[in-house]
C-alpha cells in the first residue's frame, strides 16, 4: 500500500510519462518490425536507437537518476551496469560470429 507521507509516493508524474513513453516506443518497435517498413541493415539501427532511447527514458523518468542526493554512486552503478551489458552482447556475437564462421559449409 502506498504511504502518503512518504516523498516518493506524493509525485506520480514522471513514472506515469515513464510508461506512457515505453510503451510507445514499444508499440513503434513492434511496428516497425512485424510491417517490414524499412530494410534490415537501417532497421537494425532504428530498433537499437529506439532501445537505447527506452533505456534513457526509463533512467530519467522512472528510476529518476538524477534526482539523488548522491549522484555520483548512481553514475557508477549505471557505468558498471553499461559494462556488464557490453561484456555480455559482445561476448554473445563473438560467440554467434565464431559458431556461424566454423558450423556453416562453404559453398
Amino acid at each position: 500500500m502506498l504511504d502518503p507521507t512518504h516523498e516518493s509516493n506524493k509525485n506520480l508524474k514522471a513514472p506515469t510519462i515513464s510508461f506512457v513513453v515505453s510503451v510507445a516506443l514499444t508499440f513503434i518497435v513492434y511496428f516497425l518490425a512485424v510491417k517490414n517498413i524499412i530494410v534490415l541493415q537501417p532497421l537494425t539501427f532504428t530498433l537499437l536507437g529506439l532501445g537505447i532511447l527506452q533505456a534513457i527514458v526509463q533512467l530519467v523518468f522512472y528510476f529518476q537518476i538524477a534526482n539523488e542526493p548522491k549522484p555520483r554512486w548512481n553514475l557508477m552503478s549505471l557505468i558498471f551496469t553499461v559494462l556488464v551489458l557490453i561484456v555480455i552482447i559482445g561476448g554473445s556475437m563473438w560467440i554467434m560470429s565464431n559458431l556461424e564462421y566454423n558450423l556453416m559449409p562453404s559453398v
